[in-house]
């Protein structure tokens, strides 16, 4: 993978984090009451006007998509096993998210961190196992092109 393709995918990701980021808050304001709510009532509550706690989210969101957009790039290296390329992976998307769920107020810290971490964990072991099945999916059918093609 050369440095245009992860620029591109960064790029990607810098939208898609800050659509994805206002999906979820439409999410959460439509679940807990009918009123927009652009983000955590501490977080916003930092700000001395909201509108200033809105660009700073948009700009943690199109952070996080850039860097986990850029993250993909680890799939696409030959010599990474599967394993270590989906734990390289979760190191940084588990290192990016960290810091901004915290300044984000999304989680309080602490022990909040240690279940956030096992949750991402569990996800990306499920992740990992539906990966590794369609790859196992794939040699098969390749391997049974081949054993076919050399009869």
């Amino acid at each position: 993978m050369d440095w245009k393709n992860i620029r591109r995918r960064a790029a990607i990701g810098g939208v898609v984090g800050i659509v994805v980021g206002v999906l979820i808050e439409l999410a959460f304001s439509a679940h807990y009451g009918s009123a927009y709510v652009p983000g955590s009532s501490a977080f916003l509550a930092m700000f001395s006007n909201e509108n200033a706690a809105v660009l700073v989210e948009r700009c943690v969101y199109a952070l996080l998509g850039v860097i986990q957009g850029a993250a993909g790039a680890i799939f696409a290296v030959d010599r990474f096993s599967l394993a270590k390329a989906t734990m390289l992976h979760m190191s940084v998307i588990v290192v990016s998210l960290i810091p901004a769920a915290v300044y984000l107020r999304w989680i309080p810290g602490g022990w909040a961190i240690v279940g956030f971490v096992g949750i991402t964990a569990g996800i990306y072991g499920v992740i990992w196992v539906v990966m590794w099945l369609c790859i196992r999916s794939q040699v098969r059918r390749l391997n049974g092109r081949l054993s076919g093609a050399q009869r």
